[in-house]
């Protein structure tokens, strides 16, 4: 079909302006649509602020966060986004880390399987960080949808 066979076609009753004026609103409201529901997947920023939220501050402070991989996948029905990072981290002051990554204050001796960290020092801590698809976007485990 040609064009004016097109417009004569869609538009019997409106003026050719008012059709063409309608369709562009139509098709900008259709493209806006589909591009609200284009969030994409966490970035690497989205996973730092994970971490971050999570970081105990009273005994440290980030100094470099790098998402090193990802990987979706689906848990129960669940779609999710698994972020594995690297994150070197400076102690602000004397403290026992355990294999977790749980921290503690130094209370003198320290326990089987927990590290003796001093002020100052720095720490590269490796793992996974994983997100959750909703309605609204990508539930990180701080509850903070991105």
């Amino acid at each position: 079909m040609r064009e004016a066979e097109v417009r004569a076609f869609v538009c019997p009753i409106l003026r050719e302006e008012e059709c063409m004026k309608r369709g562009s609103r139509a098709l900008g409201l259709v493209i806006a649509s589909l591009m609200a529901g284009c969030g994409g997947k966490p970035s690497e920023s989205d996973a730092q602020s994970v971490f971050e939220d999570q970081l105990p501050k009273d005994f440290c402070r980030l100094i470099r966060f790098t998402k090193t991989n990802a990987a979706d996948s689906e848990e129960a029905g669940m779609e999710r986004y698994t972020v594995e990072y690297e994150a070197e981290v400076e102690y602000l002051k004397d403290c026992m880390k355990d294999a977790m990554h749980r921290i503690v204050e130094d209370p003198g001796a320290a326990p089987i399987g927990c590290t003796r960290l001093k002020k100052g020092q720095r720490d590269t801590w490796r793992g996974l960080l994983t997100f959750g698809k909703t309605e609204r976007g990508w539930k990180g485990t701080n509850g903070k949808i991105y």
